[in-house]
């Protein structure tokens, strides 16, 4: 049994290439029929200083507006936060009434996020640090970190892993993370027909590496 690796503060990544990976709609409580979605934050060279203040448009705000302005406004925020905090991709998890069966898919998605960032920008896995928001509880992030282990292992990839208690407080690449989340799952509300916001960043569920002969 893989023993989760679990930071409850501020954990020192300075000048590490991370990974943070946070959801929005964990356990499918935000209406208008999104699913739940997984977004990956690149940041090489990790800053000595992960408990930075709010950058311009990083507090949340305006995704339940209901009035026209203020549905402009958040699309405003939206596309310039995800436009000057690039280095994401996100992945989409639908709900599944076994919630177990839920954590591993989502052991499977966050698989397929650390791979797609590996081959796409071609990071050095063993120089590579992914550092996830605690799921829920100890428990349930236990059953993804069993999951996720096995399929590192399958795919021959050794990954350091941890989950953080507070992970956005503490993790400025978990907290961009959280944020672009956020912003994806506002504009897919007030847009939900048609293709996805940055669908160039989406990475499909069952991520698969391409070998070129």
């Amino acid at each position: 049994m893989v023993v989760i690796p679990l930071v409850k503060k501020r954990k020192s990544l300075e000048g590490k290439t991370v990974i943070g990976i946070d959801e929005f709609n964990n356990g499918f409580s935000f209406s208008y029929g999104l699913p739940m979605i997984i977004v990956s934050y690149l940041i090489r060279d990790f800053p000595n200083r992960s408990n930075i203040p709010n950058a311009k448009y990083e507090k949340k705000r305006g995704i339940l507006s209901k009035t026209p302005k203020g549905e402009e406004e958040f699309q405003k925020r939206a596309r310039y936060y995800l436009n000057q905090n690039p280095n994401f991709k996100y992945t989409l998890l639908e709900k599944n009434p076994n919630s177990y069966l839920m954590l591993i898919e989502r052991a499977q998605a966050i698989r397929s996020l650390i791979l797609a960032n590996i081959y796409d920008k071609k990071l050095d896995p063993l120089e590579l640090v992914i550092a996830m928001d605690i799921i829920d509880e100890k428990g349930r992030s236990q059953i993804v970190a069993e999951e996720l282990d096995r399929l590192l292992y399958d795919d021959r990839l050794s990954v350091k892993f941890y989950f953080q208690c507070h992970g956005e407080d503490h993790n400025v690449a978990i907290k961009k993370a959280d944020r672009a989340a956020y912003y994806l799952a506002g504009l897919r509300k007030f847009k939900p027909k048609g293709k996805w916001p940055h669908v160039l960043k989406r990475v499909p569920l069952d991520f698969k590496v391409i070998q070129n002969d």
